[in-house]
């Protein structure tokens, strides 16, 4: 989808710069990548306030006074038939803006240009900020037909999480005729999450789990990890070997698409034996509904593909996949790697939306779809961890 390209019009405020965030993973599986600080609580009483007796100029201290505005060279440049035009554009745009996301844009249509167009525009992107719970970025940009419109940046926020879903339960079930019905249930809801949704699989090629464990092998084979610790370089590469095989036996099962045919009869004659059927009955039901109200939808719709060619950026396809298990001396090695691997990206690729206000019909897109699929899947992950 092309977008109108943005410019620096003299409007926009300065960019703030990205700091780096560090990994650390849980043992719940789904890894937080930066570690949230506790804030102190605070005294729930309020301290008393005194003040004089003495009567002093309240309305002067009540008045607000506009801030000093440093106009671009660029700006005041411009003729008077294109300072019209301009404003024209923005608060046609602005009505836009304000009458989609249900917010009323402060008045300043009576102020002298720029500084009208520039206090609408702080004004706007404040009240967005309360609306969208911060998700969103407004820019004022020049369309390819030279319009000065205002577009909008929503952001699904995945709370930097890394989600990776175990699949040794489910190998663990296989051979048990006690789990059959369950185990058929999870080959529909992994062949949805593989086969619809793309999330990787950690045993092909293309997947970055899979150079985690290629990697990891390698070191242990030639020497560069527990050096002279023989017990846990054999404790190791034995386990590395159990997750190629159990990775190649599941990966065959759930490349079916009969899972996807039989899914809605598997939950039909499911039966509830246990808490864990429960839970996963419920997770797999929302799922097969999530498929049926989105049926070509895949979790990388919205992402943005320039995230792709930015070597600074944590995306998509990295910190979701399927992986072997969350236990064992192998995955405190992955752990580890995935600290230092992951601690140097600066950004993260998450599914945004562009809407561009140029008085053309805003397309319906939301992120409901993005929504329901990572609670479940956070609920997934949980439920198999």
């Amino acid at each position: 989808m092309n977008y109108a390209t943005q410019h620096h019009t003299g409007y926009n405020s300065v960019t703030q710069q990205t700091s780096a965030t560090a990994i650390s993973p849980t043992f719940r599986g789904i890894f937080s990548l930066s570690e949230t600080s506790k804030r102190p609580s605070e005294n729930s009483k309020r301290q008393a306030t005194s003040c004089t007796d003495i009567s002093i100029a309240n309305g002067f201290l009540r008045t607000q006074f506009s801030p000093k505005m440093q106009v671009s060279e660029e700006i005041t440049k411009q003729s008077k038939k294109v300072q019209t035009q301009t404003e024209k554009d923005f608060y046609k745009s602005l009505i836009q803006l304000a009458d989609y996301y249900k917010v009323r844009p402060m008045k300043t249509q009576h102020l002298e240009y720029p500084y009208n167009i520039r206090l609408a525009y702080w004004d706007i992107k404040r009240k967005l900020k309360e609306t969208l719970n911060d998700n969103n970025e407004v820019h004022i940009i020049q369309t390819a037909e030279n319009q000065t419109v205002l577009s909008v940046s929503e952001t699904y926020d995945t709370d930097s999480y890394l989600y990776y879903v175990p699949i040794h339960s489910l190998f663990k079930m296989l051979n048990n005729k006690e789990y059959k019905q369950t185990k058929i249930l999870l080959f529909s809801v992994f062949s949805y999450l593989y086969r619809n949704i793309g999330i990787p699989f950690y045993r092909e090629e293309d997947a970055y789990l899979f150079w985690l464990y290629d990697m990891t092998k390698d070191w242990i084979i030639e020497g560069e990890m527990y050096d002279g610790d023989e017990e846990h370089k054999t404790q190791t590469l034995k386990e590395i070997a159990q997750c190629e095989y159990i990775g190649d036996t599941i990966l065959k099962k759930i490349q079916s698409q009969e899972n996807l045919h039989h899914w809605q009869q598997r939950l039909q004659s499911f039966c509830v034996k246990n808490e864990f059927d429960n839970k996963l009955f419920s997770i797999a039901e929302q799922f097969y509904q999530l498929w049926q109200d989105y049926p070509n939808e895949c979790v990388f719709r919205y992402a943005n593909p320039q995230n792709e060619y930015n070597d600074e950026c944590l995306t998509m396809d990295k910190y979701l996949s399927f992986t072997c298990s969350f236990e064992g001396v192998l995955q405190d090695q992955i752990n580890e790697i995935l600290n230092n691997d992951l601690s140097v990206y600066s950004e993260m690729q998450e599914p945004t939306l562009h809407k561009i206000f140029n008085g053309k019909e805003i397309p319906n897109q939301n992120f409901d779809f993005e929504h329901r699929f990572f609670n479940l899947l956070d609920k997934l992950i949980c439920l198999l961890a």
